[in-house]
């Protein structure tokens, strides 16, 4: 989100400034000759001027409109910190009047917007088999292809496939390809989530003694990654990567989504080992998984991961149940 205002530090630094100076005004109200004006105006430059200011700078980039809600709901904190108990009428109007308002539009706003996304949902699901491809077009027909989008799939997808999704999915066609028979990733995963497990416990009665909320902080943590490990896991057993005339599309669990077409691909290497003169090598999925084949290619690409990050690759590595009928496909 930052980056996307990058260009906008000026007009921000201004935002800034009227709040700094609101507060620098409001220490001299007990002693003005008019303290409920000066108060007025104290709370209309935080609570009205800097949110207009705000929408001002961020209504032509990606940054969400809504974010103007929680830039108000500051400015009256705020006054509610530096103004006097006796010189806060339109604080108080603000938020008796209008703060409720705002509070209602919100969640008319949130709703419609839930319900674009299930309609959405139907829509999409009905000719897509890939859940988190699903996900990714109805999050983008409610919140466009920005940073918000890409949270909202990945979140989505965590919370679909680590509680919802259950099985396996076999292969649908010779063009399709799956990933999860060989790769030992339940294994590795079980591991993991026990590793976790054993520390959380200890770390949450370490860090009660110093603060409940950091231990809570902590645990809940690690039930969001145990809850990832665990979607990954799913995900790679539900979802295919297919070829067809188009080019090979590789969808691995969460972790990794490319398109490749069939031109770019120089050879096709069916091991496990990573050879030392491959230029830009990743792997398809995480570190700790293996691979048995790698994907050569004659020019970089970008490979999708998670939270919509991009990656450059000229080799790829990733594991195919049926690494000899892929090769057997670009023979």
């Amino acid at each position: 989100m930052v980056a996307k205002i990058q260009n906008n530090y000026w007009p921000l630094s201004l935002v800034l400034l009227v709040i700094l100076t609101a507060i620098g005004v409001s220490f001299g109200i007990s002693t003005s000759a008019a303290p409920s004006q000066l108060a007025n105006a104290v709370t209309a430059d935080l609570a009205i001027t800097a949110p207009v200011l705000y929408f001002l700078v961020i209504r032509r980039t990606k940054v969400p409109n809504l974010t103007v809600v929680p830039c108000f709901i500051l400015g009256l904190l705020i006054a509610h910190l530096v103004l006097p108990p006796t010189e806060r009428g339109l604080l108080t109007f603000l938020t008796h009047y209008i703060l409720p308002g705002i509070e209602v539009l919100v969640v008319l706003f949130v709703g419609r917007n839930v319900w674009r996304f299930v309609k959405a949902l139907k829509q999409n699901g009905a000719r897509n088999i890939d859940r988190l491809e699903v996900l990714k077009e109805s999050t983008a027909a409610i919140a466009g292809e920005g940073l918000l989008a890409r949270l909202l799939t990945t979140e989505l997808s965590i919370i679909y496939y680590s509680l919802f999704s259950w099985g396996k999915s076999e292969r649908q066609s010779d063009h399709h390809f799956t990933h999860y028979k060989k790769n030992g990733l339940g294994a590795v995963i079980a591991l993991w989530i026990l590793v976790l497990a054993a520390e959380t416990f200890a770390v949450h009665i370490l860090l009660m003694k110093w603060g409940e909320w950091a231990a809570w902080i902590a645990s809940l943590s690690s039930v969001y990654l145990v809850l990832l490990f665990i979607a990954h896991y799913k995900a790679t057993r539900k979802r295919q990567s297919w070829i067809d005339d188009t080019g090979l599309h590789l969808r691995y669990g969460l972790s990794g989504n490319v398109d490749i077409s069939l031109d770019q691909v120089e050879k096709i290497h069916l091991t496990t080992r990573t050879p030392r003169d491959l230029q830009q090598f990743v792997k398809l999925g995480h570190a700790f998984e293996s691979h048995n084949v790698i994907l050569e290619l004659k020019t970089e690409i970008e490979l999708e991961r998670m939270y919509g990050k991009k990656e450059g690759a000229k080799a790829i590595g990733l594991m195919i149940d049926d690494r000899e009928l892929l090769k057997e496909h670009f023979s």
